[in-house]
């Protein structure tokens, strides 16, 4: 899906990509700015193997059991929303050129950058 929506915006449009939450981390992805940011393309080859199951912990049962996370989701929308807002009113985004995940096991924002690929087939030269 996330692959449908970087297409549809690309070469033209801002967007927001990577929102959600797996276990006890929150992503909340990278803003892509046309032009500015790296694409999709970079950050998917950037964060393809991320989260092995094999090291996350399950706070929550199966959702036909538990239900979702509501702070968690919650959270991430928020900053999400604040994102789209600066990015609509045209302040620099927080999370361009990075890729940020909130963990609520520590309770940490984690950052990394993400660097243009020279070698990119959508944005590369």
């Amino acid at each position: 899906m996330a692959d449908w929506v970087a297409a549809a915006c690309w070469p033209r449009v801002p967007h927001i990509m990577g929102t959600g939450y797996a276990y006890h981390v929150g992503v909340l992805g990278t803003s892509i700015i046309p032009g500015r940011t790296p694409c999709w393309t970079c950050v998917r080859a950037e964060t393809f193997a991320d989260h092995g199951r094999d090291r996350m912990e399950s706070i929550v049962g199966k959702r036909e059991k538990a239900g979702a996370m509501g702070a968690l989701c919650g959270l991430v929308g928020n900053a999400l929303g604040w994102e789209a807002i600066r990015i609509l009113t045209g302040l620099p985004p927080a999370l361009g050129d990075r890729w940020s995940e909130i963990d609520f096991w520590p309770l940490e924002i984690r950052s990394r950058a993400i660097p243009k690929r020279p070698d990119c087939p959508v944005c590369g030269p």
